[in-house]
């Protein structure tokens, strides 16, 4: 969609995709996508080619793909030890996934790449980690509260955290320090948020309420410093993963379809037929 809720769909096949990622140049799409037994494996979209090409073989589960800022690997979750962990490896589908943690989503990089800023459940709400990409990958904690935090993004210029918390009662979206976190807390929505992203000039952030895309103005060159949220646009695409082009001019969201829920790359329908030799008799009597 654009900046004014405009549709534009992309050629892939009707299914039931989860989690769509943009790559860093924006010519590929990471997406979630279950099989036919409900397993759920990372494909990649190539605009050029319009096509998908499967990444992971898992009989695990495989999904919250993100790409790391030269686009070349995917960090995503998985677990085929039972356990769940967060792997990578590179996106053009050669080599072998790499073990890098134990639980935790992996949702945004740190401004210098060293560190992917996690999401995980250790307390039974959701909290906010951080995992180094140097030495022992060692995981330090940044939010871990009795409510939840969530869905953490960091600004472009790697200064700033965005991401929701239910803290009031309800989701809003509020931007901290990075790597500071506890060194001031702005709330940026007003009635209620999820899902933030910051545009790639760090000039905007953008996040979902249930029915519209919301645009924030902010200053990120001393303190932190937002606007009043203004409504680009009115949607019935369910809230939840997303994400926005380079330019800032364009959303990528997933949007329910009658079609939904086949596997990548098969038919969107199929007719089932029972006693079909029955009707074939009525219709061709045997002599």
């Amino acid at each position: 969609m654009d900046r004014k809720g405009k549709k534009d769909s992309i050629a892939a096949p009707s299914n039931n995709y989860r989690m769509p990622r943009l790559s860093p140049d924006g010519t590929r799409l990471a997406v979630t996508v279950p099989d036919l037994g409900g397993n759920l494996d990372i494909w990649i979209w190539s605009f050029a080619r319009e096509n998908l090409t499967r990444l992971t073989f898992d009989e695990a589960t495989d999904r919250n793909p993100l790409w790391t800022p030269d686009g070349k690997r995917i960090a995503f979750f998985s677990a085929p030890d039972g356990k769940g962990g967060i792997y990578w490896m590179a996106a053009d589908g050669t080599g072998k996934p790499e073990r890098l943690s134990g639980p935790g989503l992996p949702s945004s990089w740190s401004g210098d790449g060293k560190t992917v800023i996690v999401m995980d459940q250790n307390t039974g709400n959701y909290d906010i980690g951080a995992l180094s990409m140097e030495g022992n990958h060692e995981m330090k904690p940044l939010l871990q509260n009795e409510y939840n935090e969530a869905v953490p993004q960091i600004s472009p210029d790697g200064k700033w955290m965005a991401y929701a918390s239910d803290e009031s009662g309800r989701y809003e979206v509020y931007v901290r320090p990075f790597p500071e976190v506890d060194k001031g807390k702005s709330q940026v929505s007003t009635s209620g948020g999820d899902y933030p992203i910051w545009s790639r000039d760090g000039r905007e952030l953008f996040y979902r309420t249930k029915d519209a895309v919301m645009a924030v103005a902010v200053r990120t060159d001393r303190d932190f410093n937002s606007e009043k949220p203004e409504i680009l646009f009115s949607t019935s695409a369910p809230s939840g993963y997303w994400d926005v082009s380079r330019d800032g001019k364009r959303f990528l969201m997933i949007e329910a379809a009658e079609s939904a829920g086949t596997p990548a790359g098969t038919p969107a329908k199929i007719n089932v037929v029972l006693n079909w030799t029955e009707e074939l008799k009525q219709r061709v009597p045997v002599k």
